[in-house]
């Protein structure tokens, strides 16, 4: 298995006037270099996350930028696990800025959703298919927008899936409209990753990012993926810690 090493290198060094962190020196040697020097002995090779490539030209590492732009460090792994080149990907930070010090720190939650047919409401569905979703939820910082983080494996729906949802504010045994559509990255594939992205804002009318989170937390919101065979959904799974 290819292993590739991911720099997290993208923060915005708020605490040091903007000056890079990854380029200080600890002991006669960079930061950054020393981080590299560590990772490359234990991954395949190495890939940086950065929006200032100019800083880094001299390391001679590929890089890519934040996919999605002020999401904080939860954006920085997301844009290196898409882009790493390896079937598997370890991350590590370089210059971390999640919170510039004049507030509290800010804690990732997890939450994951188990996809069946029977959990269709109002009429549960009769298929083989299954699948998962895992999403995270930052709050916001002093310094970046609360985001969401998502990921959706399936196996075996009945044709590739047309559309993804968040749905809410429903229990197990109700249903209702969407909050806010995931990103379905692929329309030709019934089984493996069909949906995966970061979000900031849920363009809903009345439920913002806040609501949202209060939602995941309460268990009150639900995965839908919909396909051709079955556009009401598939299969669905409750949203749970």
């Amino acid at each position: 298995m290819k292993l590739t090493g991911v720099i997290q290198a993208g923060g915005r060094s708020t605490r040091m006037g903007g000056e890079p962190k990854a380029l200080l020196e600890v002991g006669g040697r960079r930061i950054v270099e020393r981080v590299a020097d560590v990772l490359g002995q234990v991954t395949d090779d190495l890939l940086m996350v950065t929006n200032t490539p100019e800083l880094f030209e001299w390391m001679g590492l590929p890089m890519v930028p934040d996919a999605f732009p002020d999401c904080g460090s939860l954006g920085g792994i997301y844009s290196g696990l898409k882009a790493a080149p390896g079937e598997a990907a370890f991350t590590v930070a370089c210059d971390n800025d999640e919170d510039d010090g004049t507030g509290p720190v800010v804690t990732p939650e997890d939450f994951t959703a188990e996809l069946t047919g029977a959990a269709e409401r109002p009429t549960p569905v009769v298929t083989t298919a299954t699948g998962t979703a895992t999403i995270t939820f930052t709050p916001a910082s002093s310094s970046t927008a609360a985001s969401v983080a998502y990921s959706v494996t399936v196996q075996g729906l009945t044709g590739p899936a047309t559309v993804a949802h968040i749905h809410g504010p429903a229990g197990v045994d109700a249903a209702a409209s969407p909050i806010v559509s995931f990103n379905v990255t692929t329309t030709s594939t019934t089984s493996g990753i069909i949906a995966a992205g970061v979000f900031t804002s849920t363009g809903h009318a009345t439920i913002n990012m806040d609501s949202l989170a209060v939602l995941l937390r309460n268990g009150n919101a639900y995965v839908n993926v919909h396909t051709a065979a079955n556009p009401n959904g598939e299969i669905r799974g409750q949203i749970v810690p």
